[in-house]
């Protein structure tokens, strides 16, 4: 991202921090000058691993709780201006073993979130994940068919071409293989 970055000196909470995408925005935001938050459970086969953050971890708050919890949630959303949501269970194997319990991280942990912004915080901008079809059809203006909106929209512009950002995170998994698998 050039020239100034909205997110300089401004609190940011993460859900899901700890995580690959969590850890890598976090990473991100760090260097644009962004108060960095991280709440994640680190419930096992999640993602969740301080490994992601060791270049940070004197930067950041990390707050070991679940996004299901709103006594936590309640306090973790006062005074932030942005919110990313990126908690969850993401594992379809673990959804179809135990979609009851997958339901609950999803949709209550989002549930709650959404109640902590509503009673302690109505200004926080909420940025979330959402999941997709694997074989839904290409819908003219779906951010998934054009990625170029989606970069307009966040003012993000790559320094390296999609090859190349492939290979670098390819050449970084083998390097670092035995922190991840």
């Amino acid at each position: 991202m050039s020239g100034m970055s909205v997110f300089k000196d401004r609190e940011v909470l993460i859900t899901g921090g700890l995580g690959f995408i969590g850890s890598n925005l976090a990473i991100e935001l760090i260097k644009q000058g962004a108060r960095v938050t991280i709440v994640d459970n680190m419930l096992p086969k999640q993602g969740g691993n301080f490994f992601n953050i060791k270049d940070i971890e004197a930067q950041v708050k990390v707050n070991i709780s679940d996004v299901r919890n709103q006594l936590s949630m309640n306090h973790l959303v006062k005074g932030k201006d942005y919110i990313f949501h990126l908690a969850g269970q993401v594992n379809h194997v673990d959804s179809m073993r135990n979609p009851i319990q997958d339901l609950d991280i999803n949709c209550r942990g989002t549930l709650v979130l959404l109640e902590a912004l509503r009673q302690f915080n109505r200004s926080g901008k909420v940025i979330y994940t959402e999941f997709t079809q694997e074989r839904k059809e290409v819908e003219p203006g779906d951010y998934y068919a054009d990625i170029t909106k989606m970069k307009e929209m966040v003012k993000w512009v790559p320094r390296v071409s999609l090859e190349v950002g492939i290979q670098r995170t390819i050449d970084y998994y083998r390097e670092n293989r035995k922190e991840y698998w």
